[in-house]
């Protein structure tokens, strides 16, 4: 009871698995790499179940930890910044989405895979650097989330569905699709899985083999656009109503924001004159509000 950690011993190799914590923690947490003079490898899936994680900020986790299979960060829902060990070579599926305060995530330098939605949801993730060690990224590993540039290291070989690029929120009025930010830039290199990505999802693309990259970070909230602010200035005027009319009569093409913008009637399965005439009723004073119907 005077421990401060309570553990087990993996006997194969004498390692420690942390299972629970026996102090107050602090804003900042951080896991020992040795504990009673042994290796910490591993942390029990109860750690931060059991431990009054209220407080925590920041979380670090150690180069001796060699796997993330078995640990649980979600309890501690107010962390803002987490740093993972150079030992960890995958990061799980669903590792930390959905986590709504965290801002900043350091990768190990050893980091090879990151699994399906590890990071996805996390609206307020300020940006990630896809290191020259990742070659692999699951589906929708990053979908939801804030940032719109990312750089992605030089050895990246595969890059899921949606992993980067889209928000989690379903076009009703597009073939009940995912929102692509049409802001979003990857930095990255020519005949890598970076590139591929770029050009299928129609997403900017800047080849650092020949310019610099462009990494001063902007941010989109999907739920700061403004229904039905169809040329996307931040306001609703009859400029709106002209641009939808002109799509309505197939004039001019939309980018997803605009979709999602447009969807301002129950009419949702496509864009027809009764989303212009909402509008007018909005800026007629006929109706107060408008309200999107197209939800994911």
């Amino acid at each position: 009871s005077n421990n401060d950690y309570n553990y087990t011993v993996d006997l194969s190799d004498k390692s420690l698995i942390l299972i629970s914590i026996n102090y107050t923690v602090s804003e900042t947490l951080e896991i020992p790499s040795t504990y009673l003079g042994r290796q910490v490898k591993n942390l029990s899936s109860s750690i931060f179940v059991t431990t009054d994680t209220s407080n925590v900020k920041t979380l670090i986790l150690p180069d001796s930890l060699t796997t993330l299979d078995n640990t649980n960060i979600k309890p501690i829902y107010t962390l803002e910044n987490l740093v993972i060990g150079n030992g960890i070579t995958e990061i799980p599926d669903s590792f930390a989405n959905y986590m709504n305060n965290l801002e900043n995530v350091k990768l190990g330098n050893n980091v090879t895979k990151i699994g399906k939605n590890a990071f996805c949801g996390c609206a307020r993730l300020k940006e990630i650097k896809v290191s020259d060690s990742v070659k692999y990224i699951d589906d929708y590993a990053f979908i939801g989330c804030s940032f719109n540039k990312v750089l992605i290291g030089k050895n990246v070989e595969y890059i899921g569905d949606e992993a980067f690029g889209y928000f989690d929120y379903i076009l009703s009025n597009k073939g009940n699709s995912n929102i692509l930010n049409p802001y979003y830039v990857i930095n990255g290199y020519s005949s890598t899985a970076a590139e591929k990505y770029a050009k299928e999802n129609g997403i900017k693309f800047i080849d650092l083999n020949n310019q610099p990259a462009d990494t001063e970070q902007t941010y989109t909230y999907i739920n700061d656009l403004v229904a039905g602010d169809i040329n996307l200035d931040n306001k609703v005027d009859v400029n709106d109503v002209t641009l939808l009319q002109n799509y309505s009569a197939c004039n001019v093409e939309f980018n997803d924001f605009q979709y999602k913008n447009s969807a301002v009637t129950h009419y949702i399965t496509s864009i027809t004159i009764n989303n212009v005439t909402e509008i007018q009723r909005y800026l007629s004073g006929y109706i107060d509000t408008l309200e999107i119907y197209s939800v994911g």
